[in-house]
């Protein structure tokens, strides 16, 4: 049997911030239409099989095959002058250490110093159930002052 893809939408960027969640949520539903465009036309048993979950952790989807995805929203917090931090426990673990990233939501952070002050952006990973993010400030530039926050959504794929 033969089908057709549906068009994929236009990709998230960490470029594009202020539209990165959007994109996000359009890709997943994109993925969502691509599984049952392909159950529709008798190439998967069905819809049924993609195990789709949330936890206080976050949200994961697992496509048959073994593909994991999760994404959660989490709060950074000042550490030091340097950085802030937060861990991550996955919702669902990873059979292997995953690839992870996260992109600053810009409207909704109180940190000291200002968005051209940002520097670089770590991902730690611990093994395959959980990773550390650090958003640091460039050197010599404002430093975060206590209490500075920032919320971040962040992604992990890999195999389950």
């Amino acid at each position: 049997m033969s089908f057709t893809f549906p068009a994929a939408p236009t990709p998230p960027s960490t470029g594009s911030p202020a539209t990165f969640q959007q994109r996000a949520d359009d890709f997943v539903n994109w993925m969502s239409t691509v599984a049952t465009t392909i159950a529709a036309a008798g190439e998967l048993q069905a819809l049924d099989d993609f195990d789709i979950g949330s936890n206080a952790n976050g949200n994961y989807a697992i496509i048959p095959g073994g593909l994991q995805v999760c994404w959660h929203s989490l709060t950074l917090s000042q550490q030091s002058i340097n950085y802030c931090n937060a861990s991550w426990t996955f919702p669902a673990a990873f059979s292997a250490p995953a690839s992870a990233f996260f992109v600053p939501d810009r409207g909704n952070w109180s940190i000291t110093p200002g968005a051209n002050e940002l520097g670089a952006s770590l991902v730690r990973l611990s093994g395959a159930a959980s990773v550390e993010f650090e958003q640091w400030r460039v050197d010599g530039k404002t430093d975060f002052g206590a209490g500075d926050t920032m919320t971040v959504d962040a992604f992990a794929i890999g195999l389950s």
